[in-house]
């Protein structure tokens, strides 16, 4: 669960789930990565961009490598 001001929604949640007769075992919560900023704002994570990086620039090197072959 995404959620701004976290520790105060917890025992909302943990009523929530006694009411529905849930059992709760273990809460607990973190602060958003780097990774999860970025893949809420763009739908990727940061290991697929810098993958996707990569493929474009080894594409790239290989088109200028095929173009220099062409000219000699």
């Amino acid at each position: 669960i995404f959620a701004q001001d976290v520790p105060s929604l917890i025992p909302a949640v943990l009523e929530e789930a006694m009411r529905a007769g849930l059992p709760v075992a273990e809460v607990s919560y973190r602060l958003p990565t780097l990774d999860d900023v970025f893949l809420s704002l763009t739908g990727r994570g940061l290991r697929d961009a810098e993958a996707g990086a990569r493929e474009r620039m080894r594409a790239h090197m290989m088109a200028r490598a095929r173009m220099g072959r062409r000219r000699r």
